[in-house]
């Protein structure tokens, strides 16, 4: 297991010794995205390949990321549905503000 990528901090309510970098890849992918160091990430990309966290920002962005997370990320691969990505998310908002 990769001592930098899984660090209770970013995964609380698991036990980091049962996280798999293959099984749970998209946890994984969800919480360096979205609070991981310029280092972390750098080590993400090492450990995926970028279509894999690009798959994960398309199918799985709108509801996991946080509006400004999902709109980096979506500008930082160049996604042509990022308009239509971003409006899902603001439209599952709770509250207008």
């Amino acid at each position: 297991m990769k001592k930098w990528l899984i660090t209770k901090t970013f995964f609380p309510e698991y036990n980091i010794k049962n996280l798999d970098l293959a099984r749970d890849k998209f946890i994984i992918i969800n919480r360096i995205l979205e609070y991981g160091t310029l280092k972390q990430i750098k080590q993400l990309f090492k450990v995926y390949k970028p279509q894999e966290i690009k798959e994960f920002v398309l199918q799985y962005g709108a509801k996991k990321l946080s509006l400004k997370s999902l709109n980096f990320w979506c500008n930082f691969f160049d996604i042509k549905e990022k308009d239509k990505i971003l409006n899902i998310k603001l439209k599952n908002k709770l509250w207008n503000f």
